[in-house]
């Protein structure tokens, strides 16, 4: 499994990559390298968490940022949008975070972006979340009731995501 999830994780970086090619050439190879060798690859590259996933999805859509703006092609938006629904699947916490950075590079560049990356970061949050919400109303019966339930399993609270994340600072092997 854990050979599986590697080759899984290695195909994802590389993919991930490879839309900075265009931008930054051979600089992105380096990139790749660089990230590879951080102790989030080497702990999550062949585990099941979604966290190396989510990474190459947020590479990727930042990739395909980097290269819109107002002469990009509809595909362009598509693949950005695509790479946001990714991360927002995969984990939607972060996908929203990766949204708002890209509704803000949209208000912050109104002359290089147009109303076009807005259109393409809500379909990407929609097209992420739809599996999640009609999962929610088939299983749990809504989204909120989704959220109390999950809220049992996991603390949830401020004060605790706070700590733990303090704890993982200098990676999970503490």
């Amino acid at each position: 499994m854990r050979i599986w999830l590697t080759l899984i994780g290695t195909v994802a970086l590389a993919l991930g990559f490879s839309s900075w090619l265009r931008v930054a050439g051979r600089v992105a190879s380096l990139g790749l390298a660089l990230f590879c060798s951080s102790w989030l690859t080497l702990f999550y590259g062949s585990e099941a968490s979604p966290n190396l996933y989510v990474a190459a999805a947020a590479v990727w859509t930042v990739g395909q940022l980097a290269q819109v703006d107002r002469r990009s092609n509809l595909s362009r938006f598509v693949l950005l949008a695509a790479g946001l629904a990714v991360a927002v699947l995969l984990r939607p916490t972060d996908g929203i975070v990766l949204a708002a950075g890209i509704v803000g590079f949209g208000l912050l560049a109104p002359r290089r972006y147009d109303g076009r990356i807005f259109v393409a970061a809500a379909a990407g949050l929609v097209a992420g979340f739809l599996p999640w919400i009609i999962d929610a109303i088939i299983r749990f019966g809504g989204p909120v009731e989704r959220w109390r339930s999950a809220s049992t399993i996991v603390d949830s609270s401020p004060r605790w995501q706070v700590a733990n994340h303090a704890r993982l600072l200098d990676g999970p092997l503490v």
